[in-house]
């Protein structure tokens, strides 16, 4: 029948509000959502014939869910009801390596521009499916989802893909972006640990096994244990922003040898807190691989000092103090005949540099 002389309301199921009122051929917004000012449309040209469709224009999350149309004419009433499952397909996944963890590789995934809240899976080089360590869901200004999902990656035998999938299941879609381990893309550190004194600069070795031109990769140096950035080198550029702060001025990537696939990097003025383990990473497009290198910092300090203190015990306190150990070093008393005594008590203090100061106690 002709709906034209009819009051017909659309609204919200849930907040019970109008997204749209007509009545007697008439468009009425006094009670209408604020957010659909501008947006809704009833198609007068099904009017007639008793279709009471609604439009609504550039559709956004906060649209998803249930409409009611109603309609009145006097004293009757009808009624139904519109569920809307709005849906958004995101960005292809972005890979990126953030730091050394756990004997292995942390990769983000990041997509951005999804709705529903998408769910991330990571597929591991025989294809099966493995869960994120984590997810994090941020909600943008127009109620769309980014996501990032964090997988800990170990370094395989070569020839290898890993994949993350960021899934609308609403949709049933889904995008996924690959990251290749190639055995033609392997990297070589040291097989020993590098000896190395405070103070000293030091140049950490590390290339790659084809000896390919390095200049246009991604190189970065990063600490197992801090899980930061010591250096980050990047198609020619050296890039600072995310350095840790301790090796700002201390870090130089030696150019000479990129051409010939050396990723060499070295240290200067060597600190105590240099010591420890060194993860060389590389990136070409979605090939990566990594090679370690353990660095032990070592320092030998003063001639011990000794001093005789008081009468004690039947005996003399005798106190031998040395300075600019690393790391804390053993300290061993020999008697006239040559024979290791234990000390009566041993203090160490670490100083501003991290170097030890020991002072020791014995009686004689």
């Amino acid at each position: 029948m002709d709906a034209r002389s009819l009051d017909i309301r659309w609204i919200r199921h849930r907040v019970s509000k109008t997204v749209h009122h007509y009545r007697n051929g008439e468009d009425l917004y006094r009670d209408q959502m604020e957010e659909y000012v501008g947006r809704t449309e009833l198609v007068r040209d099904g009017l007639s014939s008793g279709r009471l469709d609604l439009r609504i224009s550039g559709l956004r999350p906060s649209d998803d869910g249930q409409y009611v149309c109603t309609v009145t004419n006097g004293a009757s009433y009808g009624e139904a009801t519109v569920d809307v499952e709005v849906a958004a397909t995101g960005s292809v996944p972005q890979l990126s390596l953030e730091a050394y963890e756990d004997g292995g590789i942390r990769v983000v995934c990041r997509s951005a521009g999804w709705y529903p809240q998408p769910e991330v899976l990571w597929k591991d080089p025989d294809g099966q499916r493995l869960p994120s360590v984590s997810q994090r869901h941020f909600s943008d200004e127009r109620g769309l989802f980014d996501v990032a999902g964090i997988i800990i990656m170990t370094n395989g035998k070569g020839n290898e893909k890993w994949s993350c999938v960021v899934r609308n299941s609403r949709l049933n879609q889904e995008q996924e972006t690959s990251l290749h381990i190639s055995a033609d893309f392997s990297v070589v550190g040291p097989d020993r640990p590098l000896q190395v004194t405070v103070g000293q600069d030091v140049v950490l070795p590390c290339h790659l096994s084809t000896g390919v031109d390095a200049r246009s990769l991604d190189i970065r140096w990063i600490r197992h244990q801090f899980s930061k950035m010591v250096h980050h080198y990047q198609n020619g550029e050296d890039l600072y922003r995310d350095q840790m702060e301790e090796y700002g001025g201390r870090t130089e990537l030696v150019r000479d040898g990129l051409s010939r696939g050396r990723l060499d990097l070295r240290i200067s003025g060597l600190r105590p807190s240099d010591d420890g383990q060194y993860v060389c990473t590389v990136t070409d497009g979605a090939s990566y691989g990594e090679a370690t290198v353990d660095v032990e910092v070592a320092a030998t300090g003063s001639v011990p000092q000794l001093s005789l203190e008081a009468y004690e015990d039947g005996g003399i306190r005798v106190v031998c103090r040395s300075a600019g150990w690393y790391p804390q070093p053993e300290v061993l008393w020999k008697d006239p005949s040559g024979q290791h005594l234990p000390s009566v008590s041993q203090r160490h203090f670490s100083d501003e540099r991290g170097l030890f100061d020991i002072i020791i106690m014995s009686s004689l």
